[in-house]
């Protein structure tokens, strides 16, 4: 399927010096902001909230970018890129008007980071102060306007945050599926399940794995997969994934055929998934931009075009989040794989029209 990707995989940690040693001040940024965002976030009062949100401005850049996944003008005001403290202020305040946090949780900072780049003969390169966070919030609808008031939903979110030499954060971006949001903002009564694959790996996670053998085990699955041209060759996959590794892809499953009502366990689970996608999207581009590893967990963030088979649409993902646990058991594989990305465009391939389409 990708003949390149899967011999770039394979060359991918030869040669490579895999430590990565980000500044003690960017990730001192870090923890503040995650400190403050989560006071953002969970206030109920204008004071604190108006103390939090300065907070997160000052630990910004002047030109920094703020990214919250969805389309803008639809549904949220929240949604898009903002650029700028000012701007990115707004967006905030649209987010907190709109829900009501009831928990926000970063749950694991990733912060060994590599860019990766196939043109070279070693394509994956350390990168310093970059991070992606692994994050859950729970939330409800306030009833803004024309939006529906009192309609709970959790979101499954990496935030990637990238951060200047002088402690400033140069970039946020909050990858999440927004098919989440927008449903209990305008949609049904019956809200899409998002179940929590934590739920099912927690307690069973290898922490004694090192960082670069959970580097090895995920980058040979992608390799393997690399190396796949067809649903009928997915089975390669069983030799680098334990027995009872869980697997989500989210989305709405009376749409997405690969999403689920529940968490899929099992080496056939994670085949019968793949098999799913690529049986009813059909991809074009596939493209690894930055890895992070700490310990047993991996993200790839991707990009990728893909076309829907049932209307022929083509469509892009971009920030695919695409997060690994891995064992040293059974020497090194991968023991959970969850999909975080937009199921909103999906959603809009596979019908033809978008699922909300409700002006803000």
């Amino acid at each position: 399927m990708f003949p390149s990707l899967a011999h770039a995989i394979m060359l991918l940690t030869k040669g490579t010096d895999l430590t990565v040693m980000s500044g003690s001040a960017a990730s001192s940024t870090v923890s503040s902001f995650l400190k403050y965002y989560e006071r953002f976030l969970e206030s109920n009062s204008k004071q604190r909230e108006q103390s939090s949100l300065s907070k997160i401005k000052d630990l910004l850049s002047g030109g920094a970018e703020w990214t919250y996944s969805g389309q803008p003008g639809l549904v949220s005001g929240s949604y898009g890129s903002f650029q700028g403290r000012k701007s990115i202020a707004s967006a905030l305040k649209a987010l907190k008007s709109e829900v009501k946090t009831t928990s926000f949780q970063s749950q694991e900072i990733i912060d060994s980071a590599f860019s990766v780049d196939f043109t070279q003969p070693n394509p994956l390169s350390p990168v310093r102060n970059k991070f992606a966070v692994i994050a859950e919030q729970a939330a409800t609808t306030r009833g803004k306007g024309s939006t529906l008031k009192g309609r709970d939903f959790r979101l499954d979110s990496v935030i990637y945050l990238d951060v200047n030499g002088k402690g400033r954060i140069r970039s946020v971006n909050v990858a999440n599926d927004s098919y989440l949001m927008s449903e209990a903002l305008v949609g049904g009564k019956k809200q899409v399940p998002n179940p929590d694959i934590d739920d099912i790996i927690t307690g069973k996670r290898d922490r004694s794995i090192t960082t670069e053998e959970t580097l090895g085990a995920a980058l040979r699955f992608f390799g393997a997969f690399g190396g796949v041209q067809s649903a009928d060759d997915l089975d390669v996959l069983t030799k680098f994934v334990q027995p009872g590794t869980a697997v989500k892809f989210t989305g709405d499953p009376s749409i997405l055929p690969f999403a689920d009502k529940e968490i899929r366990t099992g080496k056939r689970a994670v085949v019968n998934s793949l098999a799913d996608i690529l049986n009813n999207s059909v991809p074009r581009i596939f493209d690894i931009q930055e890895v992070y590893a700490k310990g047993d967990r991996f993200i790839a963030k991707t990009f990728e075009s893909r076309t829907a088979v049932q209307t022929g649409r083509n469509y892009d993902i971009p920030v695919l989040s695409i997060v690994l646990t891995a064992t040293s058991r059974n020497g090194g594989k991968v023991a959970s794989l969850e999909s975080i990305f937009d199921s909103s465009i999906a959603a809009t391939a596979f019908t033809g029209s978008y699922p909300f389409p409700v002006a803000a």
